[in-house]
């Protein structure tokens, strides 16, 4: 008998899961996921994609995602260094006289604006910080 484990909104999320349990030897499959991918607006309607293992999988495979919350929580620059908050992601946007240059760059010769988003923002306090090198 299968159960469902986690619904997603979106297919590439479903997958990515998908793949990381059948790596470690948990069988699942994925429902809906053709609904979605074809019209993701129906992701809402039909209750989302639900990922589904087997019921004597679903206690490790639980014990997994909680590992990988975890260890999500623990890298490094994930946690702000003038709040201490964890409510912390990547900085939306350059902005200011850095993000106008590079929009006029990439207009006047035709080529995708590189930019490298190693610098993240707290959401609780605002504050802007870089994440420290691994050694």
């Amino acid at each position: 008998m299968l159960v469902t484990l986690k619904t997603f909104e979106f297919l590439h999320e479903a997958e990515l899961l998908k793949a990381t349990l059948e790596n470690e030897g948990i069988t699942c499959a994925l429902f809906d996921a053709q609904t979605v991918g074809l019209n993701p607006l129906y992701s809402n309607a039909i209750g989302g994609i639900k990922l589904k293992v087997k019921t004597s999988d679903q206690q490790r495979a639980m014990e997994f995602i909680t590992s990988l919350d975890q260890s999500q929580k623990e890298r490094k620059g994930s946690t702000c260094p003038k709040c201490g908050g964890s409510n912390v992601g990547l900085r939306d946007s350059d902005g200011g006289l850095k993000g106008i240059f590079t929009l006029i760059q990439a207009f006047l010769f035709t080529i995708l604006p590189f930019r490298q988003r190693s610098s993240f923002s707290c959401k609780d306090c605002g504050t802007y910080f870089q994440r420290e090198k691994d050694s």
